[in-house]
């Protein structure tokens, strides 16, 4: 017996799923904290070190929306780079009050600049997040490396859990690499799935791998891996680099000695929790950021927590002005794209 469920009762749903889990991990990162010490340590922060999060947090925007522009420059040449910008902000502002909505605003932002279409601006943005989790997946193995024994002890389940992701990534990578230089096959095979897949499943299996079809024209681009290999480092290092600065408004790096290889470990674990579905990543980030400090570096949990809130609140701050600049300023009336459906060519 199959059970229909209408779509706004089922985006609702997901929508207050994510709003418990951002209150679950709220609780139970600040459960037991001293508010005293948290107040004290945000109202002891170096807020000019704190400020300086803004502009290197801006610059990996506009790093990652110069990445993108090699996505889409096989199916449209001399892309507004200003255009790339707003809707790399306007996915990025949606997602920090309704989880991964902006996947959707931000394809449907690039159909209305750039005439863009949207199977392939959705595509390109499922191509763009693969390749950000396979550096995610690489940066905890060299968090490994050096912390191996302190993140096995802080947290028990993590290092298993890396090594079947990380083993999921490589299955996906070969089969994304199938996808790029066998597509027919690949795609016969999928349909030949019939036999054991329900027919249900199997055509949200065949409308992800259009997309990823579309998102995947970039690949026969093949000088432009280089510079999208490097361009992903860069954006990446300034993401290591916002949580670097900011260890010195706490003092963490005069007061216990973290460096930029701290930095990497907390941001690497932090990210971790980004990937669980919450506004803007509140309360998953908040918990991840100070169990790492506390429990890898020794923090007192209060300053920990401190930084965490300072961190996130910036950022969120942030995220959301300029996301709704940049909505302004595009002149998109962004309440269509929960209403749009990606069909082939559009």
């Amino acid at each position: 017996m199959v059970i229909l469920v209408n779509p706004k009762v089922k985006r609702s749903l997901n929508y207050l799923l994510s709003f418990a889990l951002a209150a679950f991990f709220l609780y139970i990162a600040f459960r037991g904290s001293d508010i005293n010490a948290i107040i004290d340590s945000i109202e002891g922060a170096k807020w000019g070190w704190l400020l300086l999060f803004i502009p290197i947090a801006l610059l990996s925007h506009i790093v990652r929306a110069w990445r993108w522009m090699y996505f889409l420059e096989p199916v449209k040449k001399d892309i507004r780079w200003r255009n790339l910008f707003y809707a790399v902000m306007i996915g990025y502002f949606f997602n920090s009050i309704l989880p991964r909505f902006g996947e959707v605003a931000r394809p449907y932002a690039m159909k209305k600049l750039e005439d863009i279409p949207l199977s392939t601006a959705v595509g390109s943005v499922i191509v763009e997040r693969f390749l950000d989790l396979l550096f995610l997946v690489m940066l905890f193995a060299l968090s490994l490396v050096f912390f191996r024994n302190e993140i096995s002890e802080a947290f028990p389940t993590m290092e298993s859990w890396s090594i079947v992701i990380s083993v999921a990534s490589i299955g996906v990578l070969i089969f994304f690499g199938l996808m790029v230089f066998k597509t027919d096959e690949t795609v016969v095979f999928v349909h030949k799935l019939n036999r054991f897949v329900p027919g249900k499943i199997l055509m949200k299996v065949e409308e992800l791998l259009r997309k990823v079809i579309d998102g995947f024209k970039v690949i026969h681009n093949r000088e432009k891996y280089l510079i999208m290999f490097l361009l992903t480092l860069f954006m990446w290092f300034l993401y290591v680099l916002q949580f670097y600065v900011v260890f010195f408004a706490f003092d963490f790096v005069s007061n216990y000695g973290l460096n930029l290889l701290s930095a990497l470990v907390v941001m690497v674990i932090s990210s971790i929790g980004i990937i669980i579905p919450t506004p803007g990543g509140t309360g998953t980030f908040h918990f991840f950021c100070m169990a790492s400090l506390s429990r890898l570096f020794h923090i007192p949990e209060g300053q920990a927590l401190g930084y965490a809130t300072s961190v996130h609140a910036v950022g969120y701050i942030f995220l959301l002005v300029v996301g709704a600049l940049s909505l302004m300023l595009a002149n998109i009336n962004i309440a269509e794209a929960g209403t749009v459906e990606v069909e082939p060519g559009e």
